[in-house]
């Protein structure tokens, strides 16, 4: 369901999209539309904790953070987020390993650190409520550290949460070239 609000929003909304489309020769991506929709939610704070997240000290790097929020995204089906991450994953690691890890997690040839993450990512996405001390632990036994875990977690829920807004909002897929621009765009300047 497309809201009328959110594709257009007000006036100076409406000039800040007519200027950024003029700057970059393409239309505005619904998640920055989002971000003038109810921005004490969408603005300023929800885009905060996704640059922190995203970008900020981490043990992951940026292409394993890029890596969990294409692999939540698939996992929800959500394709504007699983098309645009897997876009900036691939950006910055191999190629091929992103396509193999969002094939098939557990065959990927990938460091084990990741795939005990993404097992824990996995369940939590899919099946929260039989999360348990378990599923840490393997985490742990792979070599992944709390605060590694933490930030995993955190990437999880924050995924988790724009999955259901951009499929909520239906958020209109980019296509092949504007995935590559919006990673570029995500690469240069973050969740800013």
């Amino acid at each position: 369901m497309r809201l009328h609000s959110v594709a257009r929003g007000s006036f100076a909304t409406r000039l800040v999209f007519a200027l950024l489309q003029t700057v970059t020769g393409r239309d505005v991506p619904d998640i920055i539309k989002m971000r003038y929709y109810r921005p004490r939610f969408f603005g300023k704070p929800f885009f905060a904790l996704a640059q922190a997240l995203m970008r900020g000290t981490s043990p992951w790097t940026v292409g394993e953070r890029e890596l969990f929020a294409a692999f939540v995204s698939e996992q929800n089906r959500c394709q504007f987020c699983a098309t645009t991450h897997e876009a900036v994953a691939s950006a910055v690691l191999e190629p091929a390993t992103t396509v193999a890890v969002l094939r098939n997690w557990r065959t990927a040839a990938i460091d084990d650190r990741v795939r005990a993450t993404l097992g824990l990512l996995e369940k939590l996405t899919r099946t929260p409520d039989d999360v348990g001390e378990r599923d840490v632990r393997a985490v742990l036994d792979a070599g992944v550290g709390p605060e590694a875990i933490r930030d995993a977690i955190a990437i999880c829920a924050l995924f988790n949460t724009i999955n259901r807004v951009a499929d909520g909002l239906d958020f209109a897929l980019p296509t092949a070239s504007g995935r590559i621009f919006n990673a570029r765009v995500l690469l240069r300047v973050g969740y800013r």
